[in-house]
């Protein structure tokens, strides 16, 4: 959104509100999981304390790391009265507002949760955009739908498309929403950005789409799954889980180039992926590259 700015009135004034500590996670694998996103939840709340008639101006709005990441956080400044500050900061500062967050969260522990609320100096900080156009910013921005969009019907459990409402971020003439689509099925992510391009622009936003990863539907026929399934199991001693996974992995560029090519994914084991808690189960390496050896024997011999 292009923006164009205000001198605040004497009687208006800066409060910053902040949402803080949701889990976060990847934008595709866990997606599906209720783990909120900081972006629209801290949206929701300050709507939610506003009264339908009341005046809100925007001065900024950040939150989210990168278009992969599920937002863990969110801070929002607006222009408001000295009556309408009292109100939200009694909102903010109410202990039971986390807790009512966290109890509809799927993770996150006692603590993890936390809101926020700060006046700011008047000459410190942005000046107000339009009341209109906060409205109509805001409403598009919580308007976009986060999450799944559209179930498999080959793999039972497997989410088809989603959409990761991403990174918001302002700057002096603009305001940037950064969102995240990603399917498995051809076509499904235009259909998707189309509905949700035409709800942008009516609010005023000037809408891009940039390059993403290629379709790779789940084929439990793959010829290459079959072997890989025989010399893993005589890796590790047992079947190996197979299983479809919705995130946006290299193979399926490689796919979009050759649609003869036979693919699997496989690795190490890893948890809190695209989270300030990433990390590798050290003890799942050596079975990996068992399988991974064993796989290229069996190939190689083909």
């Amino acid at each position: 959104w292009s923006v164009s700015r205000e001198e605040p009135s004497a009687s208006e004034l800066p409060l910053r509100l902040s949402l803080t500590g949701l889990p976060g996670g990847h934008s595709g694998v866990e997606i599906h999981q209720k783990n909120g996103n900081a972006i629209q939840r801290l949206l929701q709340e300050v709507m939610r304390a506003m009264h339908p008639h009341e005046t809100l101006k925007l001065a900024s709005f950040s939150g989210g790391s990168a278009r992969n990441v599920i937002p863990s956080e969110a801070h929002i400044t607006v222009w408001v009265s000295e009556s309408k500050a009292a109100t939200l900061e009694a909102t903010f500062r109410d202990p039971s507002m986390p807790e009512r967050i966290e109890s509809d969260l799927i993770t996150g522990g006692a603590d993890s949760v936390l809101c926020g609320c700060e006046r700011l100096p008047r000459e410190a900080t942005l000046r107000p955009i339009s009341a209109e156009l906060t409205r109509s910013l805001l409403t598009a921005v919580g308007a976009v739908p986060h999450g799944v969009q559209a179930w498999s019907e080959v793999v039972p459990g497997l989410v088809e498309t989603s959409c990761n409402v991403a990174v918001i971020a302002t700057a002096e003439s603009e305001v940037i929403l950064t969102c995240s689509t990603r399917s498995s099925r051809d076509g499904a992510i235009v259909e998707f950005q189309a509905g949700v391009r035409a709800m942008l622009e009516a609010s005023g936003a000037t809408v891009t789409f940039s390059d993403g990863y290629p379709g790779w539907p789940a084929d439990p026929d793959n010829p290459l799954l079959r072997k890989a399934e025989l010399s893993f199991k005589e890796a590790l001693g047992h079947p190996p889980n197979v299983m479809a996974v919705h995130a946006g992995l290299e193979c399926g560029v490689f796919k979009g180039k050759q649609l003869a090519l036979q693919m699997i994914s496989f690795g190490p084991d890893i948890r809190g992926a695209h989270t300030i808690h990433e990390r590798v189960l050290v003890a799942s390496i050596p079975p990996f590259y068992a399988c991974l050896t064993g796989l290229l024997n069996v190939l190689s011999a083909s």
